[in-house]
């Protein structure tokens, strides 16, 4: 694995944020050498403020908050005991049914943005890809002006990760792929949940249809 023998030239550890991935895509520690892996309950319906953290054995890492011995000498504070509880019933009412549902809607707007909406890109790889995630560049518009149409319109899409979905900077894993600031600034994600149902899909495309071709009629993007 690349990642651990740079990790391990460079004497620093490997960590994974799992926490979009985690019961969603496969995920074994005993076969990928990571060190530590972050998850969290709120995104697989769990309680907020609740999250775990893998450490592999006999890896040493340093408590940031002092104040108590409680949990494990790692930090400060007691045990969240009804969050963990919660963690754990999250996790079992996980079914591979509902991972089946999130892909079918997943491409299901893949598809149909790229077949009903000109100049569309699919940002990263058609299939290794999260089951919940779409994130699609709609060209020639600004992604923060399709945001608040669609909000307006009762559907809750963001521009750039979750993590920053306020800020109005351009998604530096668009850049990353090889996009431009212009691509990035037009991304579109659509992440959905236990609650979506095909139909959701299907009507936030057709919203975007709409949106999409009024904004590219008032946007001198699109007159180049």
């Amino acid at each position: 694995m690349l990642l651990r023998k740079i990790c391990e030239e460079k004497d620093v550890l490997l960590h994974t944020d799992a926490t979009h991935s985690f019961t969603k895509l496969p995920l074994s520690v005993k076969e990928l050498p990571i060190d530590l892996i972050t998850m969290s309950a709120h995104t697989i319906h769990g309680p907020r403020g609740i999250d775990a953290l893998y450490i592999r054995k006999d890896t040493h890492i340093n408590k940031l908050m002092d104040g108590g011995f409680q949990e494990f000498n790692l930090r400060a504070g007691v045990e969240n005991i009804p969050g963990a509880v919660g963690f754990e019933k999250a996790v079992e009412l996980l079914i591979e049914e509902e991972i089946r549902q999130l892909k079918a809607m997943r491409d299901r707007v893949i598809d149909k943005s790229l077949s009903e909406i000109p100049d569309v890109t699919l940002n990263g790889s058609r299939d290794k890809r999260l089951p919940q995630n779409s994130n699609l560049t709609f060209h020639y518009v600004e992604g923060e002006s399709v945001t608040l149409h669609m909000d307006m319109r009762g559907f809750a899409v963001s521009t750039g990760s979750a993590c920053f979905s306020r800020s109005l900077e351009a998604s530096h894993v668009i850049r990353g792929i090889g996009g431009d600031h212009e691509r990035a600034h037009g991304s579109v994600r659509f992440t959905f949940g236990r609650d979506n149902h095909m139909g959701d899909a299907d009507a936030a495309i057709a919203a975007m249809n709409e949106i999409v071709a009024k904004l590219r009629e008032i946007s001198p993007l699109a007159r180049k």
